[in-house]
């Protein structure tokens, strides 16, 4: 098999088997890349979770294709086939087959949200506030931990910082115990006695909240305090050259900084 790579030097090359398959992912050093000049200056926020997906500023809703939750029945399934064939026998050989079948295609779909979801976001805002989430600690509490690792919210995350140096967008990141959900968007008091609910009242103002659009909403103004009212200006002169960089240290130089970006890499199926 040949294929040829993008403009770049090669470095590392990483062979492993995955759900059945072969998978050969090539890492190579390309030169930095100065990003777009973005033609608009949006400022938006963005909170992600299970159901939606991700809620952004402008109350737009992303949903969650819930790719393990679909197939799980396939999954019992075939796990419950292999146990009762014969082993070595066509039958089964064949319940493995199907399982890495179920599992690449869970694995699919999650990963095909969440690009586009990504792209989406990184398009469409110059200036980006996300959260900061323990997801592995939530996972371990046990609260939801099958849905939490459906959702794969780390890996939306991630994707978003290395996207955003391809399309110029500033990343804000906002503290881990940063009261997104639980603060007003209209007036600013936290409320503290704040439960599960997805709808809730501010016990200040009287204003309804959607709980994931609130604390988007508090995400966006959180990016506008880090960058500042020029953002918004509708010129492009405002953080001209503010985003990060694409590209990566050479295999041979020597890091002097804190890494801005990740390296490219290329996931070739054989």
């Amino acid at each position: 098999m040949t294929r040829s790579l993008p403009e770049g030097i090669p470095h590392e090359v990483t062979i492993r088997k995955r759900n059945g398959r072969w998978y050969a992912s090539i890492a190579y050093w390309k030169p930095p890349i100065t990003p777009p000049q973005r033609e608009t200056q949006s400022l938006c926020g963005v909170d992600v979770g299970i159901s939606p997906l991700a809620v952004d500023s402008d109350g737009v809703h992303y949903q969650n294709p819930k790719a393990l939750d679909s197939a799980l029945r396939k999954l019992r399934r075939w796990q419950r086939a292999k146990e009762r064939r014969t082993p070595g026998s066509r039958g089964w050989w064949e319940a493995p087959r199907r399982l890495d079948a179920v599992q690449r295609r869970v694995t699919g779909l999650r990963n095909n949200a969440h690009h586009q979801v990504s792209r989406e976001l990184v398009r469409k805002c110059h200036t980006l506030g996300i959260e900061t989430l323990n997801i592995a600690g939530m996972i371990k509490a046990g609260l939801q931990a099958k849905a939490l690792a459906d959702a794969g919210m780390s890996s939306l995350l991630n994707q978003i910082c290395y996207k955003s140096g391809w399309y110029g967008t500033r990343i804000v990141e906002a503290d881990r115990w940063y009261p997104s959900s639980k603060a007003c968007s209209a007036c600013g008091v936290v409320n503290k006695d704040l439960g599960r609910d997805l709808k809730w009242p501010c016990p200040n103002c009287g204003v309804i909240h959607d709980r994931n659009e609130n604390a988007a909403r508090n995400l966006q103004k959180l990016a506008l305090l880090a960058v500042g009212e020029d953002v918004m200006l509708p010129d492009g002169g405002a953080l001209a050259g503010g985003g990060s960089i694409a590209g990566e240290t050479a295999p041979a130089e020597g890091r002097t900084k804190p890494r801005t970006a990740v390296n490219t890499q290329l996931t070739l199926a054989l």
